[in-house]
C-alpha cells in the first residue's frame, strides 16, 4: 500500500461498501427477529444471510486493514486533518445509505420517542406500556425498561417519532447521530492542536475507527450526540471559554450523564495551566457549572418530565456480559456458587459491580484531578480526562462496545505514546469484531473466555498500583507518556 495513505483510503471505501451492503442481507432489518439468538447453522442455509455474513467479515478485515495502516503516517504529521476528515467522510457515506448494523438499539430510542410522543412518561414506564407496531423490532430486554438518558435525547427521539412512519424516525435519528459525528469532526482537531497533538493523528484515532462507522454512524447511537458536544465543551475550555463550554457540557450531560465525569477537568483548563488560588479555581468552577445548570434547565423545561432519567440509570444494569470488568469479576467469582447449585451468585455479581462503580471509581477520579486543582498544561489535563472517562468504562456495570469510544475521541487529541495507542488500536480492532452485523453480541457466548481476562485486568491493575505504592511510600497516577515521536511538521500540527 502507498504511503501517502492514498491505497488505504480506497481500500477502507471498498470495506464500508461491503459492510453496508451486508446490512441488507444479515443486519438489523425490520422484520428481523430481534430477540438476540445466537446464529446457528440453519441462518446459513438462508442465502441472504450468508451473503451478507461474508460481506461482512470481508468488509472488516478491508476496513480494519486500511484503518491500521493509517496510523504511522497518521502519527508521522504526514496525514493532514483535512485529509484525514475527508477519508472518514468517504467511509462514512456508505453507512450513511445501510440499514442499521451492530445494534437494534435505534429501534429502541423510536419506540421511546413514540410512548413520549403519545403523552406517556418514559422515566416512568417502558415501551411495552404503548402498544405499538414498532415494539416488535426492539430488543425484548428494553420493552419494560424507562429511558436511561437524558432530556435531550428524548426530546430527540420524540421529533424522530412525530411522523408515526419508522423509516422517517430512523432518518431523523441517524441525522441527529451524524450532528455528533460532525461535532466531533469540527471540534477534535482543534482541541488536539490546543494540546500540541498533530491533528490527523486524532482524527484517525477518535474519528477513523470501524467502531465509530459501524455503531455512531450506521447504528446511530445518541452516544454520538454525547460525545461530540462532550469534546466541544473541553475545546472551548481549552481556548479559556468558560461559558461556551458550560454550555456544551451541561447539553452532553442532558443527552447521557457520562459528559459530567469530565466537567472538572474542564474547569481546570480555564486556568490556563498558570499556579491558581483556590478563589480561581471557584471563579472557574461556577463559570462552567453555572452555564452548565442553564443549558441543561432549559433542556429540562423544554423536556417537561423533570429529573425521572436519574432513577431510570440503574436499569442499564440489567445487560450481563464480561465486557464490563466488574461484570466479568462477578461471573468468575460468582462461578463456584452456580456450579455447586447453591444461592448467592448473583449476589457476588452485585457486590462486584457496586464496589468498583460506588468505592474504586470515586478513588481514581479524585485521584485523577486532585494533582491538576492549581493549574497544568492543556495535553495533561485533556490526557487526564480522557484517562477519567476510561476508569468510567472499565468500572460500569455494563459496556457495551462503542462505549469506548468516550475516552477514545478524548484520549485521540492528547495521547501519542506508542504502547497507549497501540493498545488503543488493538482494543477498538477487537470491539469491532465483537459484534455482528443484526446486534447479536458475541461476549453472550465468550464468557468462559473473556471474565478471567477482566480478573487479570484487575489483577495486573493491582500489582501496577503496589509497585508503585512500594517505590516511593505513596500511590501516584502517572498519565502515560505524552512525548511525539518522529513528528514531521504538518500543515495543521
Amino acid at each position: 500500500m502507498s504511503g501517502d495513505g492514498r491505497a488505504e483510503r480506497y481500500v477502507g471505501l471498498a470495506g464500508a461498501v461491503l459492510l453496508a451492503a451486508a446490512g441488507f442481507g444479515a443486519g438489523a432489518l425490520p422484520g428481523h427477529d430481534p430477540a438476540g439468538q445466537a446464529p446457528t447453522p440453519g441462518h446459513l442455509a438462508h442465502p441472504a444471510y450468508a451473503v451478507g455474513i461474508a460481506a461482512w467479515v470481508f468488509g472488516l478485515v478491508l476496513l480494519l486493514t486500511a484503518w491500521v495502516r493509517l496510523r504511522r503516517p497518521a502519527y508521522r504529521g504526514v496525514l493532514p486533518a483535512r485529509w484525514m476528515l475527508g477519508t472518514v467522510g468517504l467511509w462514512a457515506l456508505p453507512m450513511l445509505l445501510s440499514v442499521p448494523l451492530g445494534s437494534r438499539d435505534v429501534y429502541a430510542y423510536a419506540a421511546q420517542g413514540d410512548l413520549y410522543a403519545h403523552g406517556l412518561d418514559p422515566y416512568q414506564v417502558g415501551p411495552s406500556a404503548l402498544p405499538s407496531r414498532w415494539l416488535a423490532e426492539m430488543s425484548p430486554s428494553w420493552r419494560d425498561n424507562p429511558v436511561p438518558y437524558g432530556p435531550l435525547a428524548l426530546l430527540v427521539t420524540r421529533l424522530a417519532a412525530l411522523s408515526g412512519n419508522l423509516t422517517v424516525a430512523l432518518v431523523v435519528l441517524r441525522l441527529a447521530a451524524l450532528l455528533g459525528v460532525l461535532l466531533l469532526a469540527a471540534y477534535l482537531p482543534r482541541l488536539a492542536r490546543a494540546c500540541g497533538v498533530p491533528a490527523g493523528a486524532a482524527c484517525w484515532l477518535g474519528l477513523g475507527s470501524p467502531v465509530l462507522l459501524v455503531h455512531l454512524v450506521s447504528g446511530a447511537h445518541n452516544d454520538a450526540l454525547m460525545i461530540g458536544l462532550l469534546v466541544a465543551g473541553l475545546a472551548y475550555a481549552a481556548d479559556r471559554r468558560g461559558p461556551p463550554a458550560g454550555v456544551a457540557l451541561g447539553l452532553a450531560v442532558a443527552v447521557k450523564a457520562t459528559a459530567l465525569v469530565a466537567a472538572p477537568f474542564a474547569v481546570v483548563l480555564l486556568l490556563a495551566a498558570n499556579p491558581a488560588t483556590g478563589r480561581q479555581l471557584a471563579r472557574a468552577a461556577a463559570v462552567v457549572a453555572g452555564a452548565a445548570a442553564v443549558a441543561f434547565a432549559a433542556v429540562t423545561v423544554v423536556a417537561g418530565l423533570g429529573f425521572g432519567w436519574l432513577p431510570a440509570l440503574s436499569g442499564t444494569e440489567a445487560s450481563v456480559q464480561w465486557t464490563s470488568v466488574p461484570t466479568g469479576v462477578g461471573m468468575v467469582l460468582g462461578f463456584p456458587l452456580h456450579l455447586a447449585g447453591l444461592p448467592g451468585a448473583g449476589g457476588v455479581l452485585t457486590v462486584s459491580r457496586a464496589v468498583a462503580f460506588y468505592a474504586v471509581l470515586p478513588v481514581v477520579l479524585v485521584a485523577l484531578w486532585w494533582p491538576l486543582r492549581h493549574g497544568a498544561p492543556t495535553r495533561t489535563v485533556v490526557a487526564r480526562a480522557g484517562w477519567a472517562l476510561a476508569a468510567l468504562l472499565l468500572c460500569s456495570p455494563t459496556v457495551h462496545p462503542w462505549y469506548v469510544l468516550w475516552p477514545v475521541a478524548v484520549l485521540a487529541a492528547a495521547v501519542t505514546d506508542d504502547r497507549v495507542v497501540r493498545t488503543l488500536t488493538v482494543l477498538l480492532v477487537v470491539l469491532t469484531v465483537l459484534v455482528l452485523p443484526d446486534g447479536f453480541n458475541l461476549a453472550r457466548v465468550t464468557a468462559p473466555v473473556g471474565a478471567p481476562l477482566d480478573v487479570a485486568v484487575v489483577v495486573w491493575f493491582a500489582v501496577v498500583g503496589l509497585r508503585r505504592i512500594r517505590g516511593d511510600g505513596r500511590m501516584r497516577i502517572v498519565t502515560p507518556s505524552v512525548t511525539l515521536r518522529n513528528r514531521a511538521p504538518g500543515p495543521d500540527a
